[in-house]
């Protein structure tokens, strides 16, 4: 019996030297963490938040003041909206107008500008090709074969 207690002894002697050249300085020791968590004890934990006085009183008050500041950013943004829009109206209106007093000739801007008359003397266009000479042409070949 003697011979086990020393044994034993001896042993234990051994784990705890194993133990102490385990541990380093400067080292985070390792702790066995379970494996499994049971879920009433994951449901019992209780969250806890703390603020201070001023930090509380900013928080809790400041429900209404992000309100407001939410319904002022959309009161700026439909009023930028309802601005476009009147902008827009304004331009259809004078598009119309020119449309309606000038025939679209001026309310059109991709179409190609009519170049000023330069006078009688200028003959640039005018002698190059005739207006309506192919077309004649044709009419009286059509009128001497069917006549």
């Amino acid at each position: 019996m003697k011979k086990k207690k020393r044994e034993m002894e001896e042993d234990s002697d051994e784990f705890d030297d194993d133990e102490e050249e385990a541990v380093v300085v400067g080292q985070i020791p390792t702790v066995s963490i379970p494996r499994h968590i049971k879920k009433r004890s994951l449901k019992n934990k209780a969250l806890s938040v703390s603020f201070s006085e001023k930090d509380l009183k900013d928080f809790v008050g400041g429900f209404h003041k992000r309100k407001k500041k939410r319904r002022k950013e959309a009161e700026k943004q439909q009023k930028q909206k309802d601005r476009l829009k009147r902008i827009e109206a304004r331009k259809r209106r004078k598009q119309e107008k020119e449309l309606a007093l000038y025939g679209g000739a001026l309310a059109d801007p991709s179409a190609p500008e009519l170049e000023p008359d330069e006078g009688p003397g200028s003959d640039k266009e005018e002698d190059e090709c005739p207006e309506t000479a192919p077309v004649s042409g044709i009419l009286l070949v059509f009128m001497y074969l069917f006549l």
